[in-house]
């Protein structure tokens, strides 16, 4: 691989494997929900992609849960549970499993306590429900990591 030309040129940071991001999210949470207006209304930020952000279903192949989306169902108060350690409530971030195998469940992030917690499935087929029944607000992702997307919210 040659060097750019010019040094001053940016590279794509690599994206934050599924545990860093988490760790993130879970402290900045609350910014992210604080912002739900902002980030609705700009498709950079809406459509930012999360390594930990999806539904996967073998027959379905996995599909990955823009920002937007997330913000969508956190505001209707779909896609929470409460945090068993503090009460508070978990952002739920995912859902996966198999048919077949039988074992279905979701993940996600308390901001109040900064867990990352797991689900069963009782909760699975309410979350897929859920997740095929909102249309998203736009088509495409963003260009923009977690990362940067935090650094934005926090200038503004």
């Amino acid at each position: 691989m040659s060097e750019p030309e010019n040094k001053n040129d940016l590279k794509a940071a690599p994206r934050k494997n599924a545990w860093e991001e988490a760790r993130l999210l879970a402290r900045d949470i609350g910014l992210l929900v604080e912002n739900n207006r902002r980030i609705a209304q700009n498709p950079k930020l809406s459509g930012c992609c999360l390594n930990i952000a999806y539904i996967g279903l073998p027959h379905l192949k996995t599909k990955a849960i823009a920002l937007g989306r997330l913000l969508d169902l956190w505001s209707e108060n779909k896609w929470t549970e409460t945090c068993p350690a503090c009460g508070e409530k978990v952002y739920i971030l995912g859902a996966g499993g198999g048919a077949l195998s039988g074992r279905q469940g979701w993940w996600g992030v308390c901001g109040h306590c900064q867990g990352v917690l797991s689900g069963n499935k009782e909760k699975f087929y309410q979350l897929y429900s859920e997740f095929a029944g909102i249309q998203p607000a736009q088509t495409g992702t963003g260009h923009i990591d977690l990362s940067d997307l935090l650094v934005e919210l926090r200038a503004a």
